[in-house]
C-alpha cells in the first residue's frame, strides 16, 4: 500500500483502536489523514452510543455501549488482544439469566460499567468487573480480577480470585473472594475469604471463615465462623477504606461519530447505479487510495449482492444518499483484486432505523444516527451506530467479526489454572473447626 492509503487506513483504524479513558497513560490523540480529529477513541468490534439490546450473539472483538446494555446467551472479546476491558458500558448492564444457555463470557479483558452492573452465569476469565454504581454477581467466576463498586456489592454462589472493594456495604452469600475491603458495612454468610476483610462500619459473619485478619469500625460479630488471623474491632481503618476512590469511566459524548460520517461525506463523488441487466448488482471498481462513491438507498436495498474490485492499496468510503429507513437484506458481498474488509468503510449518514438480515457484510458500517437490527447475518469489519438492538421477533444473532488491526496492545498476564471454590472451602472448614461460636 502506498504511503497516502496506508496512513489513511491507520488512522481510520486508529479511531476505533486507542481507549477514551481518563487514566494516565490511558490516552492519546490521534487526527484522521487531516480530515478530522476525533481525540481519543476505542479499539471495539462494536462501538454504540446508545443502548444495546443483545441476545445469542458473539462480539469477537471488544464492545462499547454509551447507554444502557442488557445481554443473554453472548460472548464477547473471544479474538481480542488482551486489555483492561473487553466490554464497556457508558450506562447500567445486565447481562446472563438463570439457565445456563442464557449466561455469558466476557474474554480477554474485563467487564467496566458506569452505572449498575448484574451478572448471573457469566464468566469473566481474564479481567476485573467494575461498577460505578452497585454490583450483583451470581452463579459465576471471576477468575484472575477484582470485583470494584461504588455503590453496594452483593455476591452470591460465586468466585472472586481478587479483591473485593466497595463504596458502600458488602453482602456475601455461599461465595468465595480474595479479600474484602468496604467503606461501611460487611455481612458473609456460609462464605469464605482468603485474605483480610476491612470494613468501615461493623462485620457480621454467620457460618464463614476469614483467613486473614478482620479490621472494623464498628462490632465484629462471629456466628458459628472463625477467623484465623487478627479480629480488630472499633479500629481506626485507613482512609482509602473510609474514602473510597470513584470508579473512572470515560465520556462517550468526547466520540462523536456524526462528525467522522460528516468528514467521510463527498456530495461530488462517482454515483454508482443498480445494475439491473446483471441481477440487481452494484459494482464498484476502485484504484490506488482513496475512493468515494455515492449509491442512492433505494438501490442499495434494492440490490441482490456487491462486489468491490480494487487493488490492496485502495480504501473505498461507499456513501449511501438519503434512506432513514434502511431495510437490508439476502445480499452477497464479495471483494477481488486484492482488497480486504478492512480497507471498506458503509456510511450510512441519513440513517435512523436499519434492518439487516440473512447478509454477510464485508467491511465497516458507520451509521452514527441508527437503530440497527442485525440477525441471521455477520459483519466482518466494525459496526458504529447509536444502539443495536432485536426485539422477539427480530434477535440479533449474526457474528461481528474481530477486524485485526496493526496496533500495538497492553498485555495482561495470561492466568494459571484456578481451583476455584476448594481454598475457600477448606478455610471455611478450618475456621469453623477452630472457632466455632466465637464472639468478639
Amino acid at each position: 500500500m502506498n504511503k497516502h492509503g496506508t496512513d489513511f487506513v491507520i488512522t481510520f483504524f486508529s479511531f476505533i483502536i486507542l481507549t477514551v479513558w481518563s487514566g494516565p497513560g490511558w490516552c492519546a490523540t490521534y487526527g484522521w489523514a487531516g480530515l478530522a480529529d476525533f481525540g481519543c477513541v476505542t479499539d471495539y468490534n462494536l462501538f454504540l452510543t446508545g443502548d444495546l439490546g443483545y441476545r445469542n450473539s458473539d462480539i469477537q472483538g471488544r464492545a462499547a455501549v454509551g447507554g444502557d446494555a442488557r445481554m443473554t446467551s453472548f460472548s464477547v472479546g473471544e479474538k481480542a488482544a488482551p486489555a483492561d476491558y473487553s466490554l464497556v458500558v457508558g450506562g447500567n448492564l445486565r447481562a446472563g439469566g438463570r439457565g445456563d444457555s442464557a449466561g455469558g463470557q466476557v474474554n480477554n479483558g474485563g467487564i467496566l460499567a458506569g452505572g449498575n452492573v448484574k451478572l448471573r452465569r457469566v464468566g469473566v476469565p481474564q479481567g476485573d468487573v467494575v461498577s460505578g454504581g452497585n454490583l450483583k454477581l451470581k452463579s459465576l467466576t471471576v477468575e484472575n480480577g477484582d470485583a470494584e463498586a461504588n455503590g453496594n456489592v452483593r455476591i452470591s454462589e460465586a468466585y472472586v480470585a481478587g479483591d473485593v472493594t466497595s463504596g458502600r456495604n458488602v453482602r456475601l452469600k455461599s461465595s468465595t473472594v480474595g479479600s474484602i475491603s468496604a467503606s461501611r458495612h460487611v455481612k458473609l454468610k456460609k462464605s469464605a475469604v482468603l485474605g483480610n476483610v476491612e470494613a468501615g462500619g461493623r462485620v457480621k459473619m454467620v457460618e464463614s471463615g476469614v483467613q486473614g485478619d478482620v479490621t472494623s469500625g464498628g462490632r465484629v460479630r462471629l456466628n458459628s465462623s472463625g477467623v484465623e488471623g487478627e479480629v480488630h474491632d472499633h479500629a481506626v481503618v485507613s482512609d482509602s477504606v473510609l474514602n473510597h476512590q470513584d470508579v473512572e469511566v470515560f465520556d462517550f459524548s468526547s466520540v462523536r461519530l456524526d462528525n467522522l460520517s460528516a468528514a467521510l461525506w463527498q456530495e461530488n463523488s462517482s454515483i454508482v447505479n443498480l445494475d439491473v441487466d446483471n441481477g440487481n448488482m452494484l459494482e464498484f471498481t476502485a484504484g490506488s487510495g482513496y475512493n468515494y462513491f455515492n449509491v442512492l438507498a433505494e438501490d442499495m436495498m434494492a440490490a441482490s449482492g456487491l462486489v468491490i474490485n480494487g487493488p490492496s492499496d485502495a480504501v473505498v468510503i461507499i456513501n449511501v444518499k438519503g434512506g432513514q429507513e434502511m431495510d437490508m437484506h439476502d445480499m452477497a458481498f464479495r471483494l477481488s483484486g486484492g482488497i480486504g474488509s478492512t480497507d471498506v468503510i458503509y456510511n450510512f449518514h441519513d440513517a435512523e432505523n436499519m434492518r439487516l438480515h440473512n447478509l454477510e457484510l464485508l467491511g465497516s458500517m458507520l451509521a452514527p444516527d441508527a437503530h440497527v437490527s442485525f440477525y441471521s447475518g455477520a459483519l466482518e469489519g466494525i459496526l458504529m451506530a447509536e444502539s443495536l438492538y432485536g426485539g422477539k421477533k427480530d434477535p440479533f444473532d449474526g457474528i461481528l467479526h474481530s477486524v485485526q488491526i496493526n496496533q500495538a496492545q497492553k498485555a495482561v498476564p495470561v492466568p494459571g489454572t484456578l481451583i476455584l471454590l476448594a481454598p475457600g472451602l477448606a478455610v471455611l472448614f478450618y475456621c469453623r473447626r477452630r472457632l466455632s461460636g466465637q464472639a468478639v
